[in-house]
């Protein structure tokens, strides 16, 4: 196989998990692999923490649609300055829009990867040349919403079962955050406010399930707000000294989720990893749920909490220990580097 160089662009924290094994695979193999990211949440401490080698090039510019907007119209034009110096062979994302265009312009060959089917996805539509696409979403619902089955291939299973393992965790983890062993450990993560598909009443039902949390003698909720001000914000709101830990810097999501007896998420990367772990998992998340959702529901591993009488759902106790199978994950792993260079040879 031609060794190519491959472009990857990061625009928020999972997206470096998802491509932290098929950079390293495609290394393996001796492609040249070259990564952007954008300066988001906790991205660019999950890149030092891993030692990827990256390139920042844009950051946050606010919530507003006009400043998204305007945030999205900068990075596409630093990244386009950036790209015209390279010679990439092939760009790659999972739903990262500011590096669509300037591959547009520049040929290059552009594959998507998503699994949300119902984010905005006007740029990946149309200007995508491949979109990779978990085979739980039907094609009869991806027609519906205007995709071209032309453009899609499928991979059989969930992106989180691209990286989800228990390979390397660190065992002092609880010690560091200075968990009590007596207590439940309930990780919680909160709505993503910034995201185009958030709507209030997430928020609404992050507020009264973290008080409901608090009311339980029995839990220690270790919290991961998803921005400073969301940080600053809860801080503003909870007094609950040794009830709540707030990690003061990055830490390692498989750990977390290993020792977390519960996991319950505002969104759904989180949720999904801890379901395909066999982690109690449950999400909060209230806008539309999409297909891998509905089929993590259909199959007892995600719980869908839509009400606060729903909370009663939710088993606070110790968990048993986890086992877990990686050989699903290299599966993934080497099916989706096979086709990138499938997509590349049949092109030279």
């Amino acid at each position: 196989m031609t060794e190519m160089k491959i472009w990857i662009d990061i625009d928020n924290a999972p997206h470096v998990l998802i491509f932290r094994p098929i950079i390293t695979e495609l290394e393996r193999r001796g492609h040249d692999v070259l990564i952007t990211a954008r300066d988001y949440g906790q991205t660019k401490g999950l890149l030092e923490l891993y030692g990827i080698p990256h390139q920042l090039i844009g950051r946050y510019t606010g919530k507003s649609k006009s400043r998204k907007a305007f945030g999205l119209a900068l990075r596409s034009a630093q990244l386009f300055n950036w790209a015209r110096h390279h010679r990439i062979d092939l760009a790659l994302s999972h739903g990262a829009r500011a590096s669509v265009i300037p591959a547009r312009v520049l040929g290059i060959y552009l594959v998507i990867m998503y699994d949300y089917e119902f984010v905005f996805d006007v740029l990946y539509k149309h200007f995508a040349n491949l979109l990779m696409i978990p085979d739980k979403i039907p094609d009869d619902r991806l027609k519906k919403l205007g995709v071209n089955l032309d453009k899609v291939i499928k991979y059989p299973g969930l992106k989180e079962e691209i990286y989800v393992g228990f390979d390397n965790v660190d065992g002092e983890l609880p010690l560091k955050l200075e968990l009590n062993p007596e207590k439940v450990w309930v990780t919680l993560r909160p709505p993503a406010t910034t995201a185009h598909y958030h709507i209030k009443k997430s928020e609404e039902i992050f507020w009264m399930l973290l008080d409901f949390l608090l009311s339980k003698e029995t839990v220690q909720i270790i919290l991961l707000p998803r921005t400073k001000s969301q940080k600053s914000e809860i801080l503003s709101r909870v007094r609950a000294e040794g009830k709540v830990v707030i990690p003061d810097r990055v830490v390692d999501g498989m750990s977390l989720i290993y020792h977390s007896d519960v996991v319950i998420g505002g969104g759904g990367t989180m949720t999904r990893e801890a379901a395909v772990a066999g982690i109690p998992s449950y999400t909060i998340f209230q806008s539309r749920h999409g297909a891998v959702d509905e089929y993590l529901e259909r199959t007892g591993k995600l719980v869908f909490i839509r009400s606060r009488e729903d909370f009663e759902k939710i088993r606070l106790e110790k968990k048993p220990p986890v086992k877990f199978n990686r050989s699903r994950r290299d599966y993934l792993v080497e099916f989706i580097v096979d086709k990138l260079e499938e997509i590349y040879g049949g092109r030279r």
